[in-house]
């Protein structure tokens, strides 16, 4: 799915001035943390989508004066996301659009705080609403039973796609509007819901939802509310993946230098990593013109390795090809068995900003 990417997502002209943040108020984080019982002695995996500068989940989760609160975040600004990672209560945070910059393990995290951006007037030209967004791709990396605090603007969240997504995957376990001076701003509601296996929503069942949602029926976040919602503990052990697409070569050695794994392997990582400039034109002419198809396939198969472009252009990247041969095995009616084979094509490219490409 094409999303078209924005640096910012803007809601008002103090908005602007926090270069496109909005972050929620800390006062209703306080009330949302009275809400929640996360364990006492056993680790819990946090996610944030936007994280910002970290104040809104830092204070939701407690994690000031609870050290198994791990916090994972994702931030698309490079700034705020540099600061952020440097708070003390944070455990990593991603410079990254969350929405397809990032590759991260599935079915990890036992909580997730999000208050995603929002669209704006002139964004109405993006096929999905952003919103709608977050909330698809934060799902899959949630572990069953797992919390999500959602802060999203109630209009939104009553819109029949958004809302039969919510039902599908989540059991709501509280749903509060923001108090009156913060809800006349964006008119924000706070939805706590557990994760639950995905189950099939008719539409009847969406619309008696809608109704049961309107916002006069909505009571406000309590001041000091009672612990009731249960929070499962997580391992930080279960996330294998917690990173950007763009490949960061210094971080990588920053982390290389952290372990102690030394020149050697830096001296390894350099050789592998390393390619022979190669020009298109050196391949001699071939017997017959080439098209699309069979540039491909001359490319993985070895015509292909190496840097390509020029650094005078701006286009120089590195592109690897491999052509495999796969076998695959048929079971006949009367009990023969059919081998047959086919070519597996395979070509990746990095660009010069470090971006990883793959197709096949």
């Amino acid at each position: 799915m094409a999303i078209k990417q924005q640096a910012s997502f803007s809601r008002t002209r103090d908005n602007e001035a926090k270069m496109g943040a909005y972050y929620t108020d800390l006062d209703h984080c306080r009330d949302i943390h009275s809400l929640l019982l996360f364990p006492e002695d056993q680790p819990v995996c946090v996610l944030e989508p936007s994280i910002g500068d970290g104040s809104a989940v830092i204070t939701a989760t407690g994690a000031q004066s609870n050290p198994n609160i791990q916090i994972f975040g994702v931030e698309l600004n490079d700034t705020v996301a540099r600061r952020t990672g440097e708070n003390e209560y944070i455990r990593e945070v991603l410079r990254a659009d969350f929405t397809d910059g990032v590759s991260i393990s599935k079915n990890c995290f036992s909580f997730c705080f999000g208050n995603p951006p929002y669209i704006r007037e002139d964004m109405e030209e993006m096929p999905v609403r952003m919103e709608k967004l977050f909330l698809e791709k934060v799902i899959p990396l949630m572990k069953k039973d797992g919390i999500l605090v959602w802060i999203v603007s109630h209009s939104v969240f009553l819109e029949h796609s958004y809302l039969r997504i919510w039902l599908q995957n989540f059991h709501t376990e509280a749903i509060y509007k923001f108090r009156l001076k913060e809800f006349a701003k964006w008119h924000q509601i706070v939805v706590i819901g557990r994760k639950k296996v995905k189950e099939g929503i008719i539409n009847d069942q969406v619309k008696l939802y809608q109704s049961r949602i309107e916002i006069e029926k909505i009571q406000e976040l309590p001041a000091n509310g009672n612990a009731s919602i249960s929070v499962p503990p997580s391992e930080t052990s279960e996330i294998t993946r917690f990173t950007s697409k763009i490949f960061n070569s210094k971080k990588a050695y920053e982390i290389l230098e952290e372990r102690g794994l030394g020149q050697e392997l830096k001296g390894a990582f350099n050789t592998v990593a390393s390619a022979v400039t190669f020009q298109i034109g050196a391949l001699g002419r071939p017997p017959i013109p080439l098209k699309t198809d069979s540039l491909y396939l001359l490319a993985t198969s070895g015509g292909g390795q190496g840097l390509t472009g020029s650094e005078e252009k701006g286009d120089l990247h590195l592109q690897r090809g491999t052509a495999e041969i796969t076998e695959e095995e048929y079971f006949l009616e009367d009990g023969t068995v059919r081998v047959t084979s086919s070519t597996q094509i395979r070509m990746t490219t990095i660009e010069n900003n470090g971006k990883i490409s793959k197709m096949s």
